[in-house]
């Protein structure tokens, strides 16, 4: 994931979760970054629609890494199917 590509997912949950202050700061931004740019953007993307789908509160780092995994781990489960 680009650092322009995080921009959009970080406005996106922070448009999610108005009220939860999340990602406050720039250093916030950039440590966030950090620890998710290994995921591409399509994949974090989905993550995080899935995750605001059953979520009332802001997602962690983790949070989202765990939905990646999921995503990642239903795809495998799929081609081994096919």
């Amino acid at each position: 994931m680009t650092p322009r590509d995080f921009g959009i997912l970080a406005d996106a949950i922070k448009t999610y979760f108005p009220k939860d202050n999340v990602l406050p700061t720039e250093k916030a931004m950039r440590l966030w970054y950090e620890e998710l740019k290994d995921i591409p953007y399509d994949m974090a993307k989905i993550a995080l629609r899935k995750y605001v789908s059953t979520n009332k509160f802001a997602p962690t780092i983790a949070d989202i890494r765990e939905q990646v995994a999921e995503l990642n781990a239903q795809e495998q489960g799929e081609d081994v199917l096919n």
